[in-house]
C-alpha cells in the first residue's frame, strides 16, 4: 500500500498483473484485443486520492475470442497469494490454488495452519534463479531468448488499456497485429 500511495506506480495492472498478462499471451499464443476493467478501494479509500486501486479486475478478450480474467489485490492478510487457473474444453489446470510456503502444516490452538510466502522474492525465488540461468545459457550458446522486448511491450499495452478502462469505465479495444 505504501508503494501505491507514494509513487506514480503505473496502476495495479502494471504493478501486479503484468506477469499474468504475460502468461495469458504465452499460454494462448494470442494477442489481447479488448479489455474491460474495474476496481475498488475498500480497506484503503485514501488510494482514491492518488488514482490507485487496492483491488482490480479485468476481463480480456483475445483475438480468437478466448477469454481471460485477472484479479489483483494489494493486500492479502494471509500472505503473498498468486494463482493461475486454465479452463479448457477437456479439463482444467490450477497452479498454486492454495498458497503455501512449503509443505508444512502446523497443527496448534489455531487449528491447521499452512504458512504462506510473505513477498514475491520468497514466492518466486526458484523462478528467478531459472530466469538467470536461462539468460546465462543464451549468452553461452549465442542464441536469443524465446521472450523478446516485443512481448514486454505487448503486455505493457494491455496493462495500460486495463487502467484506461478503469479510468473511463469503458471497454478498450487494442490494435492487434500478428508478429513474426
Amino acid at each position: 500500500m505504501k508503494f501505491a500511495g507514494a509513487s506514480n506506480s503505473g496502476g495495479i495492472f502494471s504493478d501486479m498483473s503484468i506477469h499474468d498478462i504475460d502468461l495469458v499471451r504465452w499460454f494462448t499464443n494470442k494477442e489481447v484485443s479488448r479489455v474491460w476493467a474495474m476496481g475498488k478501494n475498500a480497506a484503503y479509500p485514501e488510494l482514491d486520492k492518488v488514482n490507485e486501486l487496492e483491488t482490480g479486475a479485468a476481463m480480456m478478450q483475445l483475438e480468437d475470442k478466448t477469454m481471460a480474467i485477472l484479479v489483483a489485490g494489494r493486500n492479502a492478510a494471509h500472505g503473498y497469494h498468486v494463482e493461475t487457473e486454465l479452463i479448457g474444453t477437456k479439463g482444467m489446470l490450477r497452479i498454486a490454488a492454495v498458497p503455501e510456503k512449503n509443505l508444512v502444516t502446523v497443527f496448534n490452538e489455531n487449528g491447521a495452519v499452512r504458512p504462506t510466502s510473505q513477498n514475491f522474492p520468497e514466492r518466486f525465488r526458484e523462478a528467478f534463479k531459472n530466469e538467470m540461468q536461462e539468460f546465462v545459457t543464451c549468452i553461452k550458446e549465442k542464441r536469443q531468448p524465446d521472450v523478446s522486448a516485443y512481448d514486454g511491450l505487448q503486455s505493457t499495452k494491455v496493462a495500460i488499456a486495463c487502467q484506461q478502462s478503469v479510468d473511463t469505465n469503458q471497454l478498450v479495444d487494442l490494435e492487434t497485429k500478428v508478429h513474426a
